[in-house]
C-alpha cells in the first residue's frame, strides 16, 4: 500500500493511497478515515466499514460528499474505506454507462472485461486489506453502498461470509427484470456478463449470471444464517422505478431482516440524500462491528 495523500478529520486521518489488487491485476486507488487514537497500538484491531460508490463515481465522490460518515465513525472509532468502482487505466468504453465508474461490482466474464472482478475485489481484497494494512478485525466488518454500490453492497452481503452488517441507500435492486426501466444495468450486464436478450428462453445460461448479481433474487433464494438488512430510498428519486428498490419487500424472505424506509421528500443525490441518513447508518453498522467500540476501549487503554 501507497499513501499519496493524508489530512486530519474529525480528530483523525483521511488518507488516499494505492495498493494492489489481486483479483483484478493491477493498481487500485481508494480512501481510508481512520479514527481518533488509532496511530495508538491499543485496541489491537479495529472494526472497520467498506461504503461502495455509484454510478460514474470515483474513491472521492463518497468520501467528500458524505462527510457525516466520517464524524460518525469518529465517534464509534471504526475504520472507513472508500473503493474506487472500478479498475482505471486498463479498459474503457466511450459510453457513459460502461467502463470505468460503471463496474456493477461484477466479475465480468466477457472478453475484452478480464480485469473487472470487482465482486472479488470487494469480499476478498479489501476485507484482506484492512487486516494487512489497517489493523482491521476480519470478524467485524460492515459494508454499505450508494445506488450502484448499494447494489455492489447488498451482493456481497449475501453471497458471501466476508461482511457482518450492510446497509444500502437508493440501491440498484433488480437488474435481472430485463425492460425499458433497467436500461443502464442491461447495457452494462450484457457487455460484462453476455446475454440481454428478453426473449431469450428463462433457462438461458446468462440468465443465472445475471441474477448472481441481482439483490431482488438473491433475497428470494437466500437459506443462510440469519441477517439484517437497512435500506434507505427517497420518495422523490427520480430514478425509483429504475432502482427498482421497492422489490425488495417482496423479495425478502425470513431469513433476512430487512428495514425498509421510503423518506419521504429526498431525492437520489450523494451530499443531501444519503448525507441526511449516513450517521444512522454508521450507528447501525457499529452497533453490528463494535458493540464496545474501538474508541471507547483505547480511552479505556489510556486512562485506567
Amino acid at each position: 500500500m501507497e499513501v499519496v495523500e493524508r489530512h486530519a478529520m474529525f480528530g483523525g486521518e483521511m488518507l488516499t493511497f494505492t495498493h494492489l489488487s489481486a483479483s483484478c491485476g493491477f493498481a487500485m486507488r481508494c480512501r481510508a478515515f481512520t479514527p481518533p487514537g488509532f496511530s495508538s497500538e491499543a485496541p489491537a484491531t479495529w472494526p472497520c466499514l467498506v461504503a461502495l460508490g455509484g454510478l460514474t463515481a470515483s474513491e472521492v465522490n463518497f468520501a467528500t460528499k458524505v462527510a457525516t460518515v466520517q464524524r460518525a465513525a469518529a465517534e464509534r472509532g471504526l475504520v472507513v474505506i472508500f473503493p474506487d468502482t472500478s479498475p482505471r487505466g486498463q479498459q474503457d468504453d466511450p459510453h457513459p454507462l460502461l467502463g470505468e465508474g460503471a463496474s456493477y461490482y461484477v466479475d465480468a466474464t466477457e472478453a475484452g472485461w478480464g480485469n473487472w472482478k470487482m465482486f472479488s475485489y470487494v469480499t476478498k481484497d479489501l476485507p484482506d486489506l484492512v487486516v494487512s494494512s489497517f489493523r482491521g478485525d476480519r470478524a467485524r466488518i460492515g459494508i454499505m453502498g450508494h445506488s450502484m454500490g448499494g447494489q455492489g453492497a447488498i451482493v456481497a452481503f449475501l453471497r458471501s461470509d466476508a461482511f457482518v452488517s450492510c446497509s444500502a441507500f437508493a440501491p440498484v435492486s433488480n437488474p435481472s427484470a430485463i425492460g425499458p426501466g433497467t436500461a443502464p444495468a442491461w447495457r452494462a450486464f450484457s457487455e460484462y456478463l453476455g446475454g440481454g436478450d428478453a426473449e431469450a428462453p428463462d433457462d438461458a445460461p446468462w440468465r443465472d449470471a445475471w441474477r448472481s448479481y441481482d439483490a431482488c433474487e438473491l433475497l428470494k433464494r437466500y437459506d443462510g444464517p440469519p441477517k439484517k438488512l437497512l435500506v434507505d430510498q427517497g420518495a422523490a428519486d427520480p430514478k425509483l422505478k429504475v432502482l427498482g428498490s421497492e422489490r425488495l419487500k417482496d423479495a425478502a424472505n425470513d431469513k433476512v431482516q430487512l428495514t425498509y424506509r421510503l423518506q419521504e421528500g429526498y431525492d437520489h443525490e450523494l451530499g443531501c440524500f444519503v448525507a441526511s441518513f449516513a450517521e444512522e447508518h454508521v450507528h447501525y453498522h457499529a452497533d453490528a462491528v463494535a458493540p464496545r467500540s474501538a474508541l471507547a476501549a483505547l480511552r479505556a487503554f489510556l486512562y485506567v
